[in-house]
């Protein structure tokens, strides 16, 4: 068999080589071609799906704010109900501390008595609890003192010296290193406070729930002759039906700030921050100034505006500025 010459075999390699080095560039362009191909496929479908995933999301989102919105309305209007439809103090107590239960997981309600505090009611684990009629000196809980003096709330730290050693140490329990402290007003006189601590602590949430244990307190303990201020200041002596009419405005009032306050929480807090309350919660405070108006000012010419004093309470911290210069003032 002829054996190839050194001169053929010489000149066949170069040609492989270059045949070979041609392929890899071939396939190497096919393959960057393929990548560039799969990675924009990538991109497209990737977009798609992102898109499609944001706008479930959206929905879902929508539906979960609408039907956790819907059960919060629900819960505050279960909570008024019931705080209006007591019948002792005891049963008073009970409800209150069950209308703050999402809010916090331990709870207590005191009343001042002869310059002592009386635990009323208590909602939370019963190992460590102060019992309801435990009697505690006001001068050992001078964090209570100060909101009494201030009739405003106090976020405190859960300490001995803030709240007495009895409620402080079973507060500690729940791992709280701070609790809040709210006072429960009747015509801007302090009738019980409320102290709170625990998972989940919603300062703004006990604070409207207070002020609707105060309407309640206010409408169920009036008497028949109710002295009403008017807008100078000068009390006039209501009876029958007027005070009837004058106590469900107020009432209306109270709920309707207390309900702004509850479900906008961080808007009240950027609006009193900035002095534009108004500016912020337009739309919730002209929809009760609408109701208020249609439901109390058109059937009564002498109905005081109280919805503008519980703007001015309840979400402004009875600082008038606080509402903004957008605001318009009182109704009447």
């Amino acid at each position: 068999m002829p054996q190839p010459s050194a001169e053929r075999t010489t000149t066949v390699s170069p040609m492989i080589s270059e045949a070979r080095d041609a392929f890899r560039e071939e396939i190497a362009e096919l393959s960057s071609v393929w990548h560039r191909h799969i990675e924009r496929l990538f991109e497209e479908r990737f977009a798609g799906l992102a898109e499609r995933i944001e706008h479930e999301l959206e929905s879902d989102l929508g539906k979960l704010r609408h039907r956790v919105r819907r059960e919060t309305v629900e819960e505050f209007h279960r909570a008024a109900r019931r705080l209006r439809g007591y019948e002792s103090e005891g049963q008073w107590g009970s409800a209150v501390l069950d209308s703050i239960a999402g809010f916090c997981s331990r709870s207590v309600l005191v009343t001042l008595r002869d310059r002592a505090l009386r635990v009323l009611s208590v909602s939370g684990p019963a190992e460590g609890a102060p019992e309801a009629g435990f009697e505690l000196p006001l001068t050992s809980a001078p964090a209570v003192a100060a909101v009494l003096e201030s009739r405003d709330s106090l976020v405190a730290a859960v300490a001995a010296s803030g709240i007495s050693q009895r409620i402080s140490a079973w507060f500690e329990g729940s791992g709280a290193a701070s609790c809040a402290i709210v006072p429960v007003l009747v015509r801007e006189r302090v009738e019980a406070v409320l102290l709170a601590a625990g998972g989940g602590l919603e300062v703004d949430g006990i604070e409207a729930m207070a002020a609707l244990a105060g309407t309640a307190l206010e409408t169920r303990g009036r008497a028949p002759v109710t002295p009403v201020p008017d807008e100078a200041g000068i009390t006039m002596p209501l009876a029958g039906e007027v005070a009837a009419e004058h106590l469900r405005a107020q009432r209306f009032a109270r709920v309707r700030a207390a309900e702004i306050r509850l479900y906008n929480a961080q808007a009240v807090r950027a609006g009193r921050t900035r002095k534009r309350l108004y500016a912020e919660l337009k739309e919730e405070i002209d929809s009760a100034r609408a109701a208020y108006d249609r439901e109390f000012l058109q059937a009564s010419v002498a109905m005081p505006d109280y919805l503008h004093r519980e703007l001015v309470r309840t979400l402004a911290n009875e600082e008038l500025a606080a509402l903004g210069e957008e605001y318009p003032g009182p109704l009447a």
